[in-house]
């Protein structure tokens, strides 16, 4: 049994230990349920994140960059680097939940540079060396 800080208890059966990076997450929405591993479902929500700071920092009018919005960060503020990088090394699943889910995240795809940057990459392929 673990106690919690908010004196509430968990019964050791209810502890679901989960190693399985491909183990799949029901996320249950109004009209649809989703299916995705977990590693897309983290980038799913960093997504979300992403654009729900990317729309405060619209609202308060301020330039939409990479330290506004790491610091409009609801949960905890994150360095601009720290989205650069997280957006470099996810892109093809970032393109991937674009291509599954195209309604969503439509202000960080159309105004933030690093998404637009990593979309049109994709959408160009690999430049031509020659």
């Amino acid at each position: 049994m673990i106690v919690t800080g908010v004196n509430k208890k968990v019964q050791a059966e209810y502890i679901e230990y989960v190693t399985d990076v491909n183990y799949t997450i029901n996320k249950g929405g109004l009209h649809e349920t989703t299916h995705l591993s977990l590693r897309l479902q983290r980038v799913y929500e960093f997504l979300d994140r992403l654009e729900t700071a990317g729309l405060k920092v619209d609202r308060m009018e301020l330039n939409l960059t990479g330290t506004n919005i790491g610091n409009a960060m609801e949960d905890k503020p994150i360095t601009a680097a720290a989205i650069s990088d997280y957006v470099g090394k996810n892109k093809e699943r970032i393109n991937l939940l674009f291509e599954k889910y195209p309604n969503k995240w439509g202000f960080i795809r159309n105004n933030f540079k690093s998404i637009i940057n990593v979309t049109s990459r994709t959408n160009n392929q690999s430049r031509s060396w020659m």
